[in-house]
């Protein structure tokens, strides 16, 4: 009787211990969805790129870089990918300051120098994003004309935002995603079984812990309700953690003047790489036609 019991409880025990480790483990990977590794670089010297500090309407502090071209050129805001910070987007603004456009590079919640404990990988990112262009309104005068580029997370962060707030006259989204769901759905099925599960469950867990869903990220939805304001849609064929099929459904959910410049073979978020010069002629003509005042006419 003695053994026996010792065998139920030994069998008991190991039980508690498994799950205890299988806890261990799902809470951890759940933290690597939504605590990105803090990538800090210190600005360059000078005039050139100036630090500036600004609050999203929640209160959480935010962190960027100006780049200043003129007070009498138009803004553009750019927006990091997913587990990265102002430094991944700091070439393309030089280029873009270059071609006579202020930019304003800045950290998305919990990356970067900003505030927030977690990145919710687009769902309360567009507060951060509405925050970058009330700056720089008020930086320029809230007559400018300021537009959004957005890569991957940042694409579609710009979407939601230019739904919401009309001093944004145009969008350039590069590999962005139609829904976070969509997105997620594809990388499980790229997965072993035993991965798949714990991807699954670490998803869950994130979730919970950083008070949002996978399913309400869906800048689909905020396409829809774009009306007349132009988008520039960037994908490669070859994306194989945005589905190019998830291209297709925001140009068909965009209800304004839309293109996508599709490039055959390139993965995700790497257009501006594999063809620099083209990526750079297309966005700056993008945003010099619509948000350069039409001169008037003087016959």
């Amino acid at each position: 009787m003695r053994v026996h019991r010792r065998i139920v409880l030994g069998g008991v025990g190991g039980v508690v211990a498994a799950g205890v480790g299988l806890a261990a483990v799902v809470r951890h990977y759940s933290r690597r969805w939504i605590m990105p590794p803090r990538l800090v670089v210190d600005p360059p010297h000078g005039d050139a790129c100036q630090e500036v500090h600004f609050t999203a309407d929640d209160g959480t502090p935010l962190y960027g870089w100006f780049l200043p071209a003129g007070a009498d050129r138009p803004g553009v805001v750019v927006c990091h990918g997913y587990q990265r910070a102002l430094e991944e987007t700091f070439p393309l603004g030089c280029d873009l300051r270059a071609r006579g456009f202020n930019v304003l590079l800045f950290d998305f919640r919990g990356c970067g120098r900003s505030g927030g404990r977690f990145t919710t990988i687009g769902y309360e990112e567009p507060r951060d994003a509405l925050a970058a262009v009330r700056w720089l309104q008020e930086r320029l005068g809230t007559s400018a004309a300021i537009g959004l580029l957005g890569i991957s997370m940042g694409g579609a962060v710009a979407l939601a935002v230019a739904g919401q707030c009309p001093a944004v006259r145009a969008v350039v989204a590069d590999s962005a995603y139609a829904t976070l769901s969509g997105a997620v759905a594809h990388r499980l099925r790229t997965l072993p079984p035993a991965l798949r599960a714990l991807y699954y469950l670490s998803m869950r867990g994130a979730e919970w812990q950083c008070r949002a869903r996978v399913a309400w990220v869906r800048p689909v939805d905020a396409a829809r309700r774009l009306r007349d304001r132009p988008v520039l849609l960037i994908h490669g064929t070859a994306d194989d953690v945005v589905p190019y099929e998830h291209a297709r459904q925001l140009l068909t959910a965009l209800p304004g003047p839309c293109e996508l410049w599709t490039l055959t073979g390139v993965p995700h978020a790497m257009a501006r790489f594999h063809a620099r010069e083209e990526y750079l002629a297309r966005v700056t003509a993008f945003f010099a036609r619509h948000l350069t005042p039409t001169p008037p006419d003087r016959r």
